[in-house]
């Protein structure tokens, strides 16, 4: 990946590059009754470890429940993707993705280079068949790519 400027915008839009999460006042009880259930059981098992680690946890959900990731813009181009200010061109790219859920769709971008990690961002307001067809002419799509199972239990559990 580089910062290169692309040319030649072909599709844009901006979007959050992970989704934020709207927690109720049931999900804050619920973890919780989590944080303290495992802080306790660390306590009577004497890990204390495990304890602090908890208290810590717990804390920093609390400190950080009104952040918001900010949008960012996606423009795909001619020559690559650029989402914020990471430029991937189309030869460094090995396909595409997509993660649609009932309330959002995510768009993945798999590079070429095994220790790169995906570029990912939501598609936001972006129809999905659009991008899809823009995509089919550049890159692969990679029909066999599905979540993660820690990724999907953090998504479940609004992480």
């Amino acid at each position: 990946m580089n910062t290169n400027t692309p040319t030649n915008e072909i599709l844009s839009w901006q979007a959050p590059r992970t989704v934020n999460h709207e927690r109720g006042a049931n999900w804050y009880v619920a973890g919780g009754v989590a944080v303290i259930g495992a802080t306790v059981y660390a306590v009577l098992s004497g890990t204390w470890s495990l304890a602090i680690v908890c208290v810590l946890c717990g804390a920093m959900y609390f400190l950080v429940r009104d952040h918001k990731f900010p949008d960012l813009p996606c423009t795909m181009t001619d020559k690559g993707v650029q989402i914020g200010d990471v430029f991937l061109s189309w030869t460094a790219i090995k396909g595409f993705w997509f993660i649609t859920t009932p309330t959002y769709s995510e768009l993945h971008f798999v590079p070429k280079t095994p220790r790169t990690p995906e570029l990912v961002i939501q598609t936001g307001p972006m129809q999905l068949m659009e991008i899809r067809s823009f995509l089919a002419d550049k890159t692969e799509e990679l029909h066999h790519k599905q979540e993660r199972l820690l990724d999907i239990l953090a998504r479940l559990i609004k992480l």
